[in-house]
């Protein structure tokens, strides 16, 4: 059997690789886009927001590794709770690191259908985390992760959230 770091890597980065990377790609070709004023200024936010994206994607990985005792992958899920890294100021920082990359990407190369791939994977990432993953994680770490979903905010850091290891 693979390695619980190998394992989290592969999973990383072939199911993020082929929603923010390999569909968004296949999908630009079908339209032509025409050039944006501004178009090196625009072109440079979106490398950047898919750069901090990308980043924010690792660094969750990373924690459910080495906190969770885990990878991102629903059938190989964390042991363990994690409330550290990004875990510490949203509740999804793989999600948020995900969109972040497709966000910079109708930024860096505008595209419609990028966009309203875009539109539907947000709706089925939320959908999915308010009807599966959080019932879920109710269901496992219990009273834990109830005192966690009060403290951090599920999307968007607040500066006025509180530090989860207070409740937890």
């Amino acid at each position: 059997m693979l390695s619980l770091r190998l394992r989290a890597t592969v999973y990383t980065l072939v199911i993020p690789g082929f929603l923010a990377g390999y569909l968004p790609w296949k999908l630009r070709p079908l339209e032509v886009a025409a050039p944006l004023p501004l178009s090196a200024l625009f072109s440079l936010f979106g490398f950047l927001l898919c750069l901090g994206g990308g980043a924010l994607l690792f660094s969750a990985a990373y924690y459910l590794v080495r906190r969770g005792d885990g990878t991102p992958f629903p059938l190989d899920p964390p042991r363990r709770m994690v409330v550290a890294g990004p875990y510490a100021h949203i509740q999804h920082p793989m999600l948020v690191g995900l969109f972040a990359m497709l966000c910079g990407q109708i930024v860096w190369f505008p595209s419609v259908n990028v966009l309203l791939y875009t539109l539907f994977l947000l709706l089925a990432g939320r959908a999915l985390v308010l009807h599966i993953e959080e019932p879920t994680l109710r269901k496992r770490f219990g009273k834990d992760y109830i005192a966690y979903q009060a403290a951090i905010p599920r999307w968007f850091p607040s500066s006025a959230s509180s530090d989860p290891t207070d409740t937890v």
